[in-house]
């Protein structure tokens, strides 16, 4: 084999192929990897309001003055680390059709807040609509901004 990688009739051997089909597809995986996520918390009750289109619950918030940290009034979300920036969306959405379905058979607008008197969600990955829903909880959400000018997207609970 010469120096080019090329056997002895000039080719390139199959395994040289399969290893640089190999190498491009995992560059072109790594390329779409999940944004990083980072924990946002907020405080229940208040001004917080649920909408939902097609799959996808929506939550809007009033933005924190300062990090989780220093106290979140009701209603309120920030990061853990700092404020939730201006020019940052003010609301969280998650891919979850039982969390809509839950909005959708409440008829809760946006501008709802939230009271316990509303139907209780049972789905584990909707339980934070449950406890938001009084101003003595607060919940931790991991969630990033997909930069696209709508809501930062929930990547748990």
């Amino acid at each position: 084999m010469s120096a080019a990688g090329r056997n002895h009739q000039g080719e390139i051997p199959v395994k040289n192929h399969v290893f640089a089909v190999l190498m491009s597809v995992g560059v072109a995986a790594t390329s779409f990897a999940a944004p990083q996520s980072y924990p946002m918390q907020c405080r229940g009750g208040g001004s917080i309001g649920l909408t939902a289109s097609t799959r996808t619950a929506v939550m809007y918030y009033g933005k924190a003055p300062h990090k989780a940290s220093l106290g979140l009034g009701v209603g309120q979300c920030a990061w853990l680390d700092r404020a939730i920036g201006q020019n940052e969306p003010p609301c969280i959405q998650q891919f979850n059709s039982d969390a809509t379905s839950w909005i959708t058979a409440n008829n809760l607008p946006s501008s709802t807040a939230l009271t316990s008197t509303h139907y209780q969600p049972n789905s584990a990955r909707s339980q934070w609509m449950r406890k938001l829903l009084s101003t003595a909880e607060y919940y931790t959400f991991y969630a990033y901004n997909p930069g696209n000018g709508g809501c930062f997207v929930m990547t748990s609970p």
